[in-house]
């Protein structure tokens, strides 16, 4: 079996590489003052949906946040999708307590079965370890990261993470959710600003809201138990990348 470190540390830093997605084809584009949040309908056009080419993930953002093509990679390894609040990406004020970054990643190797599915307790158990808090820290070092919580339904792996690696102006805590789509692992991960961090309650239901749309507008998401006995840290590494330094 392949070790865990190694095989983590090929996988955690492309992400660093600064996400991606450019709008396929199959994107919506809407005018600059056509989504909620007003703008005076001049500027250019913003997408709310974007698909991850390197998987075909159809991943689109919550109501009032649009596709930050800046900071996202839509094909090839590594592909990332970043969304933050549209007001923000046409230029205006939105108060930090109510944005956020909204990060989602997509696994480069497909899997012909479920990986977290089946598996919820050994991957929750797996970033209780040395490497799996490695794979949390947005600086890859273990030392940053404390699990604050986890959990897992219907087939989603729930975290929520402190990670007190250094930061231009995120918060120290995010949430993060994986769970199998299209037979790849996808994680998405929510994150607020220092200087008015998002309440718990409301970065997790942001969380939710997302998940629930991507595994709505893929229907290659696996929910079922594995037929095998589950996934290992095998299984995990080389899966799960770090949170983007945004």
């Amino acid at each position: 079996m392949a070790s865990g470190t190694g095989r983590l540390r090929r996988l955690g830093r492309p992400a660093l590489a600064l996400l991606a997605v450019a709008a396929l084809s199959g994107c919506m584009e809407l005018p600059a003052g056509g989504i909620a949040g007003g703008g005076s309908g001049s500027g250019p056009a913003l997408k709310q949906s974007v698909r991850l080419s390197s998987a075909g993930i159809d991943v689109t953002g919550p109501p009032g946040y649009c596709l930050d093509e800046s900071a996202s990679h839509p094909s090839g390894t590594g592909a990332f999708a970043a969304f933050r609040r549209c007001e923000v990406l046409r230029g205006g004020s939105v108060a930090l307590s109510n944005r956020a970054v909204l990060g989602v990643s997509v696994s480069d190797t497909p899997n012909p079965q479920p990986v977290v599915a089946g598996s919820e307790d050994k991957l929750i158990a797996y970033f209780k370890t040395e490497a799996g808090r490695r794979v949390l820290s947005r600086s890859g070092k273990a030392s940053t990261v404390t699990l604050l919580q986890s959990s897992d339904r219907d087939g989603v792996v729930w975290l929520q993470v402190r990670d007190t690696s250094p930061t231009l102006a995120l918060d120290a805590t995010y949430w993060r959710a994986i769970f199998d789509a299209k037979g790849r692992i996808v994680t998405v991960t929510v994150t607020g600003f220092a200087e008015g961090p998002l309440t718990g309650a409301r970065a997790r239901a942001l969380a939710e809201g997302l998940v629930a749309r991507i595994r709505k507008a893929n229907s290659g998401d696996a929910t079922a138990t594995r037929a095998d006995a589950g996934a290992t840290d095998a299984d995990f590494n080389g899966f799960l990348r770090a949170p983007p330094p945004l």
